[in-house]
């Protein structure tokens, strides 16, 4: 049984998963509330997982083909981690901590959205400000401590019109931010095309935003870690293979 009622409908099968993922797209609308942890939800989630691949591998094709009009293509810095690293950044903390910072508060909701603000306002100042080593762990606890107050004092607020209204804005900003992010994954920027080389996290994006609002941020993290986790496995296998061969 699921633990919170929602006002979006259960789809049926992977098809009526991808159906309402297209219709979301085409008008993205923010629901009462998400379908909330369960059987429905989580089925709902590994349904989704193979279209978020899909569209990542049309997004590499066309980042590929582009790849023939650009004088160098860059590298990806998280490929030259030990293997053993990068899946326990792809895999736990990727999906953690950008989920949370890009799509939590995608649900328009005050505590979220001050928690994210928070987060990121304190920690900014504290990496960026402060110098002191102990006085900086204090101000991190410290800016953590305040955002989850603030969650909590805040948790039954409702969501804000505002946010409901222009909803369609907010959801292409945290796609578009998302993927944006992911430039400073490569070795170096070659102007326009490295706008074309995010477009992989540009689609990703609209699937884990649609998964965060349909079912909550848990359903987006969890399809984030396993698109990511399917994704090392394969550069996992070609290793495995190169090191054979050599």
């Amino acid at each position: 049984m699921d633990m919170n009622c929602s006002t979006l409908p259960a789809h049926a099968g992977w098809r009526g998963e991808w159906t309402g993922f297209f219709a979301f797209l085409r008008r993205p609308s923010l629901p009462g509330r998400p379908r909330g942890f369960g059987r429905a939800s989580l089925i709902s989630t590994l349904h989704l997982l193979p279209l978020a691949l899909i569209l990542t591998c049309a997004g590499l094709t066309v980042a590929n083909l582009a790849s023939l009009a650009a004088p160098q293509l860059p590298g990806n810095r998280l490929l030259d981690l030990p293997l053993g690293q990068l899946a326990l950044f792809a895999i736990l903390v990727a999906p953690i901590t950008e989920e949370t910072a890009f799509h939590g508060w995608l649900s328009g909701r005050p505590g979220h959205i001050a928690f994210i603000a928070i987060m990121l306002g304190g920690g900014a100042f504290a990496l960026v400000a402060v110098q002191d080593q102990m006085l900086r762990a204090g101000l991190l606890i410290g800016t953590v401590a305040a955002a989850c107050i603030s969650l909590a004092l805040l948790r039954r607020a409702r969501t804000l019109p505002l946010f409901q209204q222009h909803f369609p804005w907010f959801y292409a900003a945290s796609s578009g931010s998302f993927a944006l992010l992911h430039i400073v994954n490569q070795s170096e920027t070659v102007g326009w095309f490295s706008l074309v080389l995010v477009l992989p996290q540009l689609l990703i994006g609209l699937v884990l935003g649609y998964a965060r609002v349909a079912n909550g941020l848990w359903s987006s993290m969890l399809l984030h870690a396993g698109s990511n986790g399917v994704l090392v496995s394969l550069i996992a296998v070609l290793t495995l293979q190169a090191g054979a061969a050599a």
